[in-house]
Formats: C-alpha cells, structure tokens, sequence
C-alpha cells in the first residue's frame, strides 16, 4: 500500500507520518486497517503507537472490529507501557464485543496493580 511505504520512508517527517495514520483511518477498508496493524507492531516511538490507536478506535465496528480487537489486543499486552494499556483497555470496554470480557479478565491477574484495579473496574462498569 501506497501511504505504508510512504509511512516507513526514511524521509518521511513525524508529522507527515500523523497524517498518513489518518488518511488510513479516513479509508475504513480492511487493507488500511492491515497496514496501520503493521504499522503498530514496527513503530517504536510511543507518540505515533498511540496515534494509531486513537485512529484505529475511531473506525466503524461494523467492518473493522476483528481487526480492532487484534491490534487492542496487541495494545494491553505486558510489554506495551502501563498508559497505553490503559486507553487500550478503555477503547475494548466501549465495543460491543462478546470477546471483550474475556480479555479484560485476563489482565484482573496482572502483574501491575493500576491495570488490575482499572480491569475490575471497568468489568464492573460494564455490567
């Protein structure tokens, strides 16, 4: 995809890559949710991570949501940083998913204490 390759252009500046991760969002089809997923996994700088999440939770559930789950899944994994787990765990809380319980259940044994407390928190909020 056009904007993927432009995106990992060694010349390509960080806010030009802001707008390619919304131009993406802005095309809600599958290959555009492939290449931000793919985007996620190689970017390192927390900055555009985050980006790409905040797109990617704007998307329309309808079409988007195994991949919408995929990458938030991805998000709340231990090695992410405890603040991108949270707004990860916050954006699966608001789909309406029967799989989404599961994975915040999963993180009520966390090893950290605030992702534990907000799981339990947010399990209940969702009851």
């Amino acid at each position: 995809m056009e904007l993927e390759a432009r995106y990992s252009a060694t010349a390509t500046l960080p806010e030009q890559r802001q707008e390619i991760v919304r131009s993406l969002g802005r095309l809600e089809n599958p290959e555009a949710l492939q290449a931000l997923s793919r985007i996620f996994v190689r970017e390192r700088r927390f900055e555009a991570r985050m980006e790409v999440l905040e797109v990617v939770a704007d998307l329309p559930d309808a079409s988007a949501l195994p991949a919408k789950i995929a990458l938030l899944s991805q998000a709340i994994a231990p090695t992410q940083t405890v603040t991108m787990r949270l707004s990860a765990m916050q954006t699966l809380a608001d789909l309406e998913d029967p799989r989404v319980p599961a994975l915040l259940r999963s993180l009520t044994n966390d090893r950290s204490q605030v992702i534990r407390e907000n799981a339990v928190r947010i399990l209940k909020e969702m009851k």
